[in-house]
């Protein structure tokens, strides 16, 4: 006994076939005395890469999903007789797309390694560690299993390594250099990107890009780390949480007993002695770093601290995307003596002491031999208007584990769920409260309190 359906497919057969292109409807028998089952390779929805044939009738209805190039087992009725009567094309086998490779740019260093270490355990892709030194990319490589590939990559060389791009679709830069070569390449190919860095002079030529990356559909995202980083996403909080305030101070205290990584050491000297601009509701005013302390008290056992300006780009970036007028970000460190150290040099007129090549070097050894104090940090933010309103902190441990934290949870986001094209800071895709809620974050303690 026949069963009455209807049925509608639309196929653009091969050019191999033979057989004429087209779109067809019938509605009809189909006899199980007449069933005719052919192998037709077709090319399905135009230039999309799926389609579908659908049908439909009292006793069934069944969906076939198939890719750009396929081979569709089509039972046709009695109604198309034998006309297509060549033998089915031998069927072509379908390769399995890999997917595209993470690219950490000095991944084998101290944030770079902790990223790679993450992705590993979170995500398919191959990841490709790359710097000058080889040596160390292959024994990161060595360490962390067959998913690391080691490469080499001088950032101030691009052109000559443009190989290493091909095939990636994201780049993670974990150094902080004045050279935006990589950001622009990866913007015209457009492959994703992710910056760790603190330093706007950076940041503000990478935005420079933004039209382009909008062209490309390339995804860039800055100020990815602690600070910036989590700080911007606290200040969003901040003003979620309390939407009339009209500034933010961001304090920050950093143990001078964590295992710091030689390009943060040398940048924190660095800034030590440099001048820099804030934003004000009256307008841009120079200051000078580790200048006009402030009483900030801490949560936890650390309590009172003296915190003083420092060059953090947060403080350049949220008044423009949380239309904020003022932003005040100033650091310490949990031994007073080493706070106040610096403090003194900076006075004494002995900057030249951290701003020499030599002497950095030299202090860099020190410090990362000669530990003393605790690897916590604490982070805290809290909003005025005309008083305080609102205050939130934030405390861990290793702040190159948080900023590899942070890093890796950016990139995981931009894989499973594309964001809009174009250049962003952090707190203009996510949210605090989605970081805090992933199980990367589990060791961080949130604390939080409104004044009013």
């Amino acid at each position: 006994m026949g069963r009455q359906g209807r049925f509608s497919h639309s196929l653009d057969v091969l050019p191999t076939t033979g057989f004429c292109a087209g779109t067809h409807s019938a509605e009809g028998f189909w006899r199980t005395g007449s069933l005719l089952s052919l192998m037709v390779p077709v090319r399905l929805g135009g230039s999309g890469s799926t389609g579908e044939r659908r049908a439909t009738g009292p006793l069934q209805t069944t969906t076939y999903s198939v890719k750009r190039r396929c081979y569709l087992r089509y039972v046709l009725g009695g109604a198309y007789g034998n006309r297509w009567s060549r033998p089915p094309a031998r069927p072509i086998r379908e390769e399995k797309m890999s997917p595209k490779k993470i690219l950490i740019i000095g991944g084998y260093g101290s944030v770079g390694r902790g990223i790679a270490e993450r992705l590993c355990r979170q995500v398919p892709q191959q990841i490709v560690i790359a710097g000058r030194n080889l040596r160390k990319a292959e024994k990161l490589a060595g360490e962390l299993g067959p998913q690391i590939e080691p490469t080499v990559l001088d950032v101030s060389n691009i052109a000559a390594s443009q190989s290493v791009l091909q095939g990636v679709g994201i780049v993670v830069m974990c150094l902080d250099s004045n050279n935006v070569e990589v950001a622009r390449q990866c913007v015209r190919r457009g492959i994703h990107y992710v910056d760790i860095s603190a330093d706007y002079s950076t940041l503000s030529q990478i935005e420079e890009l933004r039209n382009q990356a909008e062209g490309t559909g390339t995804t860039a995202v800055l100020s990815v780390g602690l600070s910036p980083g989590i700080t911007n996403l606290m200040a969003k909080h901040c003003k979620s949480r309390v939407p009339d305030i009209t500034s933010v101070d961001i304090d920050i205290l950093l143990g001078m007993g964590d295992s710091h990584g030689e390009a943060a050491i040398r940048w924190t000297l660095e800034n030590a002695i440099t001048q820099f601009a804030v934003h004000t509701p009256g307008g841009a005013v120079t200051v000078q770093s580790l200048s006009n302390g402030k009483k900030t008290t801490f949560p936890g056992v650390i309590g009172t601290r003296t915190t003083y300006r420092f060059n953090f780009s947060d403080q350049y970036v949220l008044p423009h995307t949380l239309g904020l007028s003022t932003v005040n970000t100033r650091l310490c460190f949990d031994s007073a003596f080493a706070t106040g150290l610096f403090v003194t040099i900076r006075k004494t007129g002995l900057g030249w002491l951290l701003a020499s090549r030599g002497s950095q070097d030299f202090l860099i050894k020190l410090l990362q031999r000669v530990r003393f104090g605790s690897d916590e940090f604490i982070l805290k933010t809290e909003g005025w208007n005309d008083r305080p309103q609102y205050e939130c902190s934030l405390t861990g441990t290793g702040e190159g584990n948080a900023t590899g934290t942070v890093a890796a949870w950016v990139t995981r986001q931009l894989l499973e769920s594309p964001r809009p094209p174009g250049v962003f800071h952090i707190e203009q895709l996510f949210d605090l409260k989605d970081f805090l809620n992933r199980p990367e974050a589990r060791n961080l303690k949130f604390e939080e309190s409104t004044s009013r």
